[in-house]
């Protein structure tokens, strides 16, 4: 079935990519629920709100995810709901601010290529690390126990084979463009397992007591926040994002997108507007009990591979999360907390592959097809393999700065050496190092116009 108005496209294709991404949001979203540190019915509403607004304004399967840093800040010192909600809105509201004054642009133009790509491998590799830690800890080595039907049901349908058999199957579908369906049946896999487990086993509580309807929360943030939750969650988590969301959420998602649909004008979506989309987005859906979102190139390259082409399925993703929040928000804890985690490693596993991949245009061996510097694989590399190694972001970006510096040192050095034999005037290594910087920073602020 094609969607004319969203251009030649697969319903089930579409339907599929939409869930691309989830095997990063349910562990996230469960685990801030679950420790009363976000609101589950409230983050179904507003991620869902974001997912569709997000589809409308970039006409592409634009990826809205949780705030990373935060969460496994919160969950690591047991942040209280409010300082979550602070530490997202301080992170949105200095990304509008650099957006609004024009400053997104001439930053992300004074990257070079290989410091985003370095980011992209190293967000990927991590999404990779935490998806074989999924498959690993499900039940696969966990022995059933006779008396307990939930033990077997886990050992025999949670477990290394499971994975391996989903990953065989996304590998069957892996070169498909168009129709990719891969994730329709893995996500119904986890839902029928989940809804056995429950309501057949009993696991976690069986859902007892528990009515349909919306479970917001009986105070909302606002009712009570004060100056100290302020300060505690922009100081102990907001700095911390802050670094991953400009890199990640802003810089490499733009850039993924150009990567992603070369058919369409460029910028597919401007760094400015990426911007002011992230920058909004926790003004206001934190303070009703959501947990913060931005948007992620993990994400976006997870829904494409598993078949997303259009905005149709991020519209179709947000429109599921309103109606389910609506009308099981109550109900849907236990359940997802259920959910095989063999089988969202698998779909970790490979979003960060897609996600890693994007460096593929930096492993060429003529060197003038090079980004940017000759260097390039190198520098990437550097960023990527300290981005997995720390799990910041923001050091990997730093180490990869200094990397790529010493070596452009080491090349411009070189030319200075050539001009010295060739008998050519030289103005001294030092010198010629700060003129180009200089050069170079007025050209990426006085170019910042051309985005738009």
């Amino acid at each position: 079935m094609k969607l004319s108005y969203f251009g030649e496209t697969d319903v089930l294709s579409e339907i599929g990519g939409s869930l691309g991404d989830l095997g990063t949001l349910v562990p996230i979203l469960v685990s801030l629920a679950a420790g009363g540190q976000a609101n589950l019915t409230s983050s179904l509403v507003v991620g869902g709100l974001f997912n569709i607004v997000s589809g409308l304004w970039f006409k592409i399967p634009m990826c809205v995810q949780p705030m990373k840093a935060i969460a496994a800040v919160a969950l690591t010192t047991h942040m209280s709901a409010n300082q979550v909600a602070a530490a997202g809105f301080t992170t949105s509201a200095v990304i509008l601010l650099l957006s609004v004054t024009n400053l997104l642009t001439p930053i992300y133009l004074l990257c070079p290529l290989p410091l985003i790509r370095g980011i992209q491998l190293g967000t990927g590799l991590s999404l990779v690390n935490k998806g074989i830690a999924a498959v690993l800890g499900s039940g696969t080595f966990k022995q059933p126990t006779p008396e307990s039907p939930l033990s077997s049901l886990k050992f025999w349908a949670d477990n290394v084979v499971i994975a391996l058999v989903a990953f065989i199957l996304v590998l069957a579908m892996y070169p498909r463009k168009k129709l990719n369906f891969t994730a329709i049946i893995l996500i119904m896999y986890c839902l029928v397992i989940s809804l056995i487990a429950v309501f057949g086993l009993g696991a976690n509580g069986g859902g007892a007591n528990i009515g349909l309807g919306p479970g917001f929360p009986a105070d909302f943030i606002w009712s009570n926040f004060t100056s100290n939750d302020l300060k505690v969650g922009f100081l102990n988590a907001g700095l911390g994002q802050l670094p991953l969301t400009l890199l990640n959420s802003v810089f490499a998602t733009a850039k993924l997108a150009d990567d992603l649909f070369p058919e369409k004008p460029r910028p597919v979506a401007s760094i400015t507007a990426v911007g002011n989309f992230v920058g909004l987005m926790n003004l206001i859906g934190v303070w009703f009990g959501s947990l913060p979102y931005c948007m992620g190139s993990g994400g976006l390259a997870g829904q494409y591979r598993f078949g997303a082409r259009s905005h149709f399925s991020v519209i179709f993703l947000g429109v599921c999360k309103i109606l389910i929040g609506l009308t099981c928000g109550k109900i849907l804890m236990p359940v997802i907390q259920a959910f095989p985690g063999s089988v969202l490693g698998v779909m970790l596993v490979i979003s960060g592959v897609e996600l890693a991949s994007a460096m593929r245009d930096l492993t060429v061996t003529d060197a003038s097809k090079l980004k940017d510097s000759p260097n390039g694989f190198l520098v990437a590399f550097v960023g990527g393999s300290v981005v997995l190694a720390s799990g910041n972001d923001g050091i990997g970006f730093l180490v990869a700065s200094i990397t790529a510096f010493m070596l452009w040192v080491h090349e411009v050095n070189d030319e200075e050496k050539e001009k010295r034999e060739l008998g050519i005037e030289r103005v001294g290594l030092l010198r010629t190092i700060s003129s180009r910087i200089v050069v170079h920073i007025k050209e990426c602020f006085s170019s910042q116009q051309k985005e738009h």
